[in-house]
């Protein structure tokens, strides 16, 4: 294999690696809850502002796998109830944010 076509296996590796449990994009849940919410483009930057921060936080006190976990459980039960973004997820942020205090 030559050094360029590993390096083209490279993201079909990602790819395939994630598919079997990377969680979902910070930009995946914001548009979940802009979509539900009706952001504005500065609220959607503010969303991932926010997210990006959390992760930058949990990784600097090693807690990402629990940042992981509230990710995947906001893309699995975030749902819109009137203009609000709800999820089930109060356990997976007890549990991060218990890991970064």
């Amino acid at each position: 294999m030559t050094l360029s076509s590993a390096m083209r296996a490279i993201p079909l590796l990602v790819t395939a690696f994630c598919a079997l449990g990377c969680p979902p994009s910070e930009e995946a849940v914001c548009d979940m809850k802009c979509e539900c919410e009706g952001c504005s483009d500065s609220q959607y930057d503010d969303c991932l502002g926010k997210l990006d921060d959390e992760l930058r936080e949990a990784e600097r006190r090693d807690c990402v796998e629990y940042w992981d976990d509230v990710m995947v459980c906001r893309d699995e039960t975030g749902w819109c109830k009137g203009h609000e973004f709800k999820d089930e997820c109060g356990a997976e942020r007890d549990r991060l944010h218990h890991c970064v205090d």
